[in-house]
């Protein structure tokens, strides 16, 4: 009897493992090698290594339909939130997992996405050197949500910014200039910019950053 009990419990446990998604798998490495601790980086959710996503993502061309949104100017792939992607091997099935969406051998960029029953959620983005470029999450419409970082090439953070389920600005936002010097930092209550003490900023003194309106 414990024998079949034991033998029940490990192929739960093989089953478990199985389905266990790719995103659950230890690849994450908090703050990215190479690149500069922000004073919120204790807020954001660890980042897929390079090497480890090269290793286990596929590329979106052999795996997905349709693999990209589109090309920019430069003929890149952009960020397509509003398409939901299949199985390239059964376009019945919604996509969940993530795919290498973009291989650049230039300055910019190794790109892989996650997907969730086909919609984006989660794009990470390293330079041609492996230091690493941004970390965004979206939901299903296509908007910011949770936790958005971004870092210039030579590691500096250059964003730090978080956003509610409703894709509003939450909380404390950073922004940094190219030469690394703090450009933005303010406080967001869902949406609404507020000071130290939660009171909502008059119309008339909020702040913007100078070095672009985030992401």
């Amino acid at each position: 009897m414990v024998t079949r009990m034991v033998r029940f419990l490990i192929c739960l446990g093989l089953i478990w493992a199985m389905e266990t998604p790719m995103q659950a798998q230890p690849w994450r490495q908090g703050t990215p090698s190479g690149t500069v601790w922000s004073p919120l980086s204790g807020r954001h959710p660890a980042m897929p290594s390079l090497d480890s996503l090269f290793r286990a993502v596929p590329d979106a061309e052999r795996t997905v339909l349709p693999p990209h949104g589109g090309v920019n100017r430069e003929g890149r792939p952009v960020w397509g939130h509003q398409v939901r992607r299949v199985h390239q091997s059964d376009t019945a099935r919604a996509y969940t997992g993530w795919t290498r969406q973009i291989l650049v051998d230039s300055d910019h960029r190794w790109r892989f996405q996650r997907f969730l029953k086909g919609w984006l959620v989660e794009q990470v983005s390293y330079y041609a050197d492996g230091t690493a470029d941004h970390h965004f999450h979206t939901d299903t419409l296509g908007r910011n949500v949770g936790s958005q970082r971004m870092w210039n090439a030579d590691g500096q953070p250059s964003l730090d910014q978080f956003h509610d389920t409703e894709g509003q600005l939450h909380g404390r936002q950073l922004r940094w200039n190219a030469d690394g010097t703090l450009d933005w930092d303010t406080r967001f209550d869902h949406g609404t910019e507020v000071d130290i003490h939660g009171r909502p900023v008059p119309e008339d003194q909020r702040t913007f950053p100078s070095s672009g309106d985030g992401c």
